[in-house]
């Protein structure tokens, strides 16, 4: 059948690739075997060449990822202390914020100042400030719940967020064992130190807030409980801040 005949540019293609062979007109029997090992050699040229390309765009895609992974962790992780950085901590609260609104558990903020940091900064430099706060950072995750997420805001500050509070008893009685942690005496290399923590605690139940206004106000808790004597842990729980006794 004529549809079955190959196309006469086939043909001259074929013809032309046999003359660059040396080969003019009908090949024999050996000449069909040179045809044959050139068009074998050139097929497995091509494939170790595309074999070697699809490895290459392979290297480069799981580079590629693995970059954007420690550019990614960078830019959420504070770089002393491992802990998330402030970043981090706007989209973890506004994520639990959100949960609140679909009718989810409440949220806290607590706001952890420390007392008395500068005076160990002063007195025993900044390379035993660093130390110290690496130490806190340590004590304050260990008081932790298990879904309870501590960040470092940036030098003497930190933040932790409870996604479960809507009641206030437990939320306080974190607050106070960050607290009495925080106190203990540290004995770094160069030295004893010790300082204390003011914090301040902010709560909502519908989660409407931003991330940012529950930050603000658990900041302003902790401010009071700086004014009130330090030490203290301040409630956010309304328009006026209430100072919790110790």
């Amino acid at each position: 059948m004529s549809g079955d005949r190959p196309p006469p540019d086939l043909h001259r293609l074929l013809t032309r690739q046999l003359r660059r062979l040396g080969i003019d007109g009908t090949p024999d029997d050996g000449q069909w075997a040179d045809l044959l090992a050139v068009v074998s050699r050139a097929y497995a040229e091509a494939d170790e060449d595309r074999y070697t390309l699809e490895r290459s765009i392979e290297v480069s895609s799981t580079e590629m990822r693995d970059l954007h992974d420690q550019l990614r962790r960078r830019a959420e992780e504070d770089p002393l202390t491992g802990l998330p950085n402030r970043v981090a901590l706007v989209h973890h609260l506004g994520q639990s914020l959100a949960r609140a609104r679909a009718g989810g558990p409440g949220v806290a903020a607590l706001f952890i100042d420390l007392d008395g940091f500068k005076a160990v900064n002063d007195r025993l430099g900044h390379a035993a400030g660093d130390d110290l706060l690496v130490v806190v950072a340590a004590r304050l995750a260990h008081c932790l719940r298990p879904d309870d997420v501590l960040a470092r805001l940036g030098g003497d500050e930190f933040v932790v967020v409870c996604s479960d509070g809507g009641d206030r008893g437990p939320v306080l009685a974190l607050a106070r064992r960050l607290r009495e942690s925080v106190s203990r005496p540290v004995q770094l290399a160069c030295g004893p130190a010790q300082v204390g923590a003011s914090l301040g605690v902010a709560l909502t139940r519908t989660g409407r807030e931003s991330a940012e206004e529950l930050l603000q106000r658990a900041d302003a808790a902790m401010y009071s409980s700086k004014q009130h004597g330090k030490g203290r842990v301040t409630l956010a729980e309304g328009a006026v801040p209430a100072v919790v006794p110790a």
